[in-house]
């Protein structure tokens, strides 16, 4: 976390041990400076520390946790954090289930958490390749689209609807999640 509260760069801990610049190297005049290579590197990162104010002030870096107002590591508060009841997905007790072979169990779990490999959520993840729908279409891959907008896919959604004698139409993910 940065020193503005509230702004998560979700650093892997076997990365960030090896950082040693602090956030006030790249602060020149008041403003944001990263180096070219940086930014074509981190695009993602840089525009999300972008929109963070730069205080008047100097204040050392300081290390915050994101589920206390204060940003201090509380024992009540982790202990909270950790208990609290987590949302139940009705969806998950559908596809995780005797009759569904595991695989296809995991691919929609992973398609509900944004996790297929999609050319979109390898860019986000700092791969550099350029981005077509592998069907044939010239917009750019990423779940919604290919496994719902894609012409390819309405035409196998609309086959299995009239088999199923039902109207299917998903405008988003979540519009799925209803269906299942």
């Amino acid at each position: 976390m940065l020193g503005n509260r509230g702004v998560t760069l979700n650093i892997p801990k076997n990365i960030s041990r090896r950082l040693s610049s602090t956030v006030q190297d790249f602060i020149l005049n008041r403003q944001w400076n990263f180096p070219p290579r940086l930014i074509q590197l981190f695009l993602r990162i840089i525009n999300i520390v972008n929109l963070v104010h730069i205080p008047l002030e100097n204040n050392d870096d300081e290390l915050l946790w994101k589920h206390s107002e204060s940003g201090d590591l509380q024992l009540k508060e982790a202990y909270c954090f950790k208990n609290q009841q987590y949302q139940e997905l009705q969806w998950a007790k559908i596809i995780w289930n005797s009759d569904i072979p595991p695989s296809k169990s995991l691919f929609v779990w992973r398609l509900m958490h944004e996790k297929v490999p999609t050319d979109e959520n390898l860019i986000i993840r700092g791969c550099n390749i350029p981005s077509m729908c592998s069907l044939g279409c010239a917009n750019t891959e990423n779940s919604m689209h290919l496994f719902f907008q894609c012409p390819f896919s309405v035409r196998l959604w609309s086959w299995f609807a009239g088999a199923l004698n039902k109207v299917l139409q998903f405008f988003s993910m979540e519009d799925f999640v209803e269906t299942l």
